[in-house]
């Protein structure tokens, strides 16, 4: 009993202290409100206070008189119910116990992040600045791309002092970490970040080559970035790319999911990321041979459908010819292409008779879909191949940059061939498919239209058909001087289509004695291909560790491409467990790789 006395007044209450209430309730310490269950993001901060009853009566009590604790990997609570949820995804409950009886909370923490900068616009923002020994500039080489189409390329000269990007980013509020990646030159000078309140915070030492993802605590939550510093001596040149903030410290290197069917005419698709909501439309391509289809997109579940032309309905097979026979048994079935090629290739095979020349292509317009958010529509302009075989391939890329892809191969009536020399061959319908887009010609022969399909490809070749398969109007480049020393080797069939993909960076050609040549007649290697189709692509694909029993004479340079080309079962390589990187490819297999290249 408690007794309360002044002057001649006096009262008295009975007090009864308890080991358990009879019910415990878990609230938000700041808006009153009972708590039953909570959606955190990695870092969340959260008060929560407990209440009782005994015997339908409030008990007055304070919350380090309870035991709180948690399950499952959520985050921590302190004995006065503050609750920090941990920086990476978990379920779990939290738990606060009076005597013998127990109150909980189900927890979710979620992880999110936001791309900073991704650098994929012509040109860097009117508020980037550099100081005068650091010149920044737009990056288009896939060799020094790490999502994307482009990155940031900075030459620095630290002989007079450091040096600075000024790049203003802001970030969310409920952002803990900074991510990018760097492109190191193994020149062991300090890269930095300064936040707005002056803090800097250590990136990366440059003490490796290549590119390294970097993940650093911001230096407070949510805090501004407004520059980047080098620190040290000497000169050279870094690139950065896709620079991220996120919640959580594991950085998000897993592509979306792809579901992609074709029935009865009608196209249905679904993107699934288990970290990402779903992708807005911005980041969402469906093609047909290559061009832009029309199709209807709902946000919300991430699920598309679109039609086929009725120009293809009126020949198409009801079902779909995802995989064609390929009936050469000597020759390795591979799936879909990208360009790219080398820098120093001492296993080039011997130079071939030169062939034919080519005939000119149509070019075939290569668009891209109008972007927006929320449930919409998305056309496409001209017109498609109209029998034969036809590709569909639905795209997506995450906020993080990984890229996901799938292609399904449709099969309509059989239609002639226009070459004399394929009838009865097993890449009939990759050629016919490639000749309808524009891709190959042929040449011209006593015998009619040839397409020498188990011929070699030759460099030349490869750059004429990559020139046509990327739409290039070669004309923008008919004044380009290129630095190879054998340009007049150059067929005149070849000579734009090898300036523009020597301009874009796509063939870099092979150096010797100091000299630049492209070596138009020689033949084309494996791995020359699948850099040159690499370099082509959108950069983000995971890589593939390699298996094949001569991984090993994989040269440097075509590492990365053939690594993301295996990923996507592009490259599956021979039967006998090899992928022969330095042997040769025929046109025919070239015509089935760009056929199936996703």
């Amino acid at each position: 009993m408690v007794t309360a006395s002044v002057g001649g007044l006096g009262s008295s209450a009975t007090v009864t202290i308890i080991d358990t209430p009879s019910t415990i309730s878990i609230r938000d310490e700041e808006t009153g409100k009972k708590v039953e269950t909570l959606k955190l993001l990695g870092g969340d901060i959260v008060n929560l206070t407990a209440s009782a009853t005994y015997r339908y009566m409030d008990v007055l009590c304070s919350d380090d008189a309870f035991t709180w604790s948690v399950t499952g990997d959520i985050g921590t609570i302190d004995e006065y119910g503050v609750f920090t949820a941990s920086d990476t995804e978990g379920r779990g409950k939290i738990m606060v116990s009076g005597g013998d009886v127990t109150a909980s909370v189900d927890v979710e923490i979620d992880t999110d992040n936001e791309t900073l900068a991704d650098f994929e616009g012509e040109a860097l923002k009117d508020e980037v600045s550099a100081s005068v020994n650091l010149i920044p500039g737009i990056e288009t080489s896939k060799d020094y791309v790490r999502m994307g189409n482009q990155a940031l390329k900075l030459d620095y000269n630290l002989e007079e002092g450091p040096a600075y990007l000024h790049m203003p980013l802001k970030v969310s509020s409920g952002m803990n970490y900074m991510t990018l990646w760097v492109y190191g030159d193994n020149s062991g000078n300090l890269l930095q970040a300064e936040f707005e309140s002056g803090a800097l915070v250590d990136l990366t030492m440059l003490d490796y080559s290549g590119w390294k993802q970097i993940v650093v605590p911001l230096a407070e939550r949510g805090a501004d970035i407004q520059s980047f510093y080098l620190w040290g001596g000497g000169s050279g040149t870094i690139w950065l790319d896709h620079i991220m903030a996120s919640s959580s410290p594991v950085p998000d290197l897993t592509p979306p999911e792809i579901e992609l069917e074709v029935s009865s005419g009608i196209i249905t698709g679904r993107i699934v990321d288990d970290v990402n909501d779903h992708p807005p439309l911005s980041r969402i391509e469906l093609l047909l041979d290559g061009k832009p289809l029309e199709f209807s997109y709902n946000v919300s579940n991430g699920t598309l459908t679109a039609s086929i032309p009725e120009k293809l309905l009126t020949t198409a097979q009801t079902e779909p010819a995802a995989e064609s026979e390929e009936t050469e048994p000597s020759v390795e079935i591979e799936a879909e292409p990208s360009v790219e090629d080398e820098t120093e290739s001492s296993e080039e095979t011997e130079t071939p008779t030169e062939p034919p020349a080519e005939t000119e292509a149509s070019e075939e317009a290569e668009g891209q879909p109008e972007t927006g958010d929320g449930q919409a529509s998305v056309s496409g302009a001209g017109s498609f191949a109209a029998s034969g075989i036809h590709k569909i391939t639905l795209r997506n890329w995450d906020k993080s940059g990984n890229v996901a892809s799938k292609s399904v191969l449709i099969k309509t009536e059989d239609v002639e061939t226009v070459f004399a020399d394929m009838k009865e061959h097993w890449s009939y319908d990759y050629v016919n498919f490639m000749n309808a887009l524009g891709v190959v010609n042929g040449m011209e022969t006593e015998k009619g239209l040839i397409y020498n399909p188990d011929r070699p490809i030759t460099r030349a070749q490869f750059a004429v058909m990559i020139s046509r398969w990327l739409s290039v109007d070669e004309t923008q480049y008919a004044d380009t001087q290129l630095q190879f020393a054998d340009m007049q080797s150059v067929p005149d069939y070849a000579l734009g289509a090898v300036k523009a993909v020597g301009s874009m960076g796509i063939i870099k050609g092979m150096e010797r004695d100091g000299e630049l040549y492209f070596e138009p007649s020689k033949t084309l290697t494996r791995a020359q291909a699948m850099t040159i189709i690499g370099r082509i692509q959108r950069a983000g694909y995971p890589e593939a560790e390699l298996e094949f029993s001569d991984a090993s004479e994989v040269p440097d340079w075509a590492l990365k491409y053939i690594k993301t080309l295996v990923y996507q079962n592009v490259i599956d390589g021979f039967g006998d467990g090899r992928l022969a990187p330095n042997g040769e490819l025929t046109r025919a297999q070239v015509a089935k790789i760009l056929t199936e290249v996703t």
